[in-house]
């Protein structure tokens, strides 16, 4: 889904973004004829972004028709719409939760851009970790990140299910040209899994 409330540099989805997806652009019907070509082997379906709760008014009714079908569902957040968000678990419209964690707490306005409430991020966490669904957070690495922010994002999520780094894009276009250099090499991307894993049940790195 196009839009996005925030600016991270280091977005691999820079048209949607920016809500300019250049001919993109597919129709509700499309989609639905897409799977029902395919209702006897399709599992699920993953909505993202962009971020999809920032259109909550046309994503609540998609979902609703999407899990006439028997489809499990797995969206993806930046975890700034907790009210939205907690519509979706409580309507049982959601079975998977993948929600970024951007950086350590004094770092997430310098990282996305954007002049966020630090709150309704603290609040989706502890939505998702109590959600009773299976969830996962997960941290796009990349040089702005140091290894005490790492300390802290684990000590912000002590005792949840899983956490993932991932490093960024290097060979797609970002937000922002020239960004892929700002990437960790997996070796130092280890080390920080090693600091995370003393307070998360279950780490993973992503390349």
């Amino acid at each position: 889904m196009s839009g996005c409330n925030l600016r991270c540099a280091y977005c691999y989805n820079p048209a949607l973004v920016k809500r300019q997806p250049e001919g993109f652009t597919i129709s509700e019907a499309e989609i639905f004829s897409f799977l029902e070509e395919r209702r006897s082997f399709l599992d699920g379906v993953c909505i993202t972004g962009g971020e999809p709760l920032l259109s909550f008014h046309l994503l609540f009714p998609f979902l609703k028709k999407l899990k006439t079908y028997g489809l499990k569902v797995k969206l993806d957040t930046n975890g700034c719409f907790p009210k939205e968000l907690r519509k979706l678990i409580e309507a049982q419209l959601i079975d998977y939760i993948a929600m970024d964690i951007k950086a350590s707490p004094e770092k997430y306005e310098g990282i996305t851009r954007t002049a966020i409430k630090l709150a309704e991020i603290k609040a989706s966490v502890s939505l998702v970790k109590n959600s009773g669904l299976d969830y996962e957070f997960r941290t796009t690495v990349h040089t702005g990140l140091k290894r005490e922010d790492f300390e802290k994002i684990a000590r912000w999520l002590e005792g949840s299910k899983q956490y993932f780094l991932q490093s960024i894009k290097v060979d797609v276009p970002l937000l922002e040209e020239g960004f892929a250099e700002k990437a960790y090499a997996v070796e130092e991307i280890k080390t920080f899994a090693r600091v995370v894993e003393k307070y998360v049940n279950q780490v993973g790195i992503r390349s």
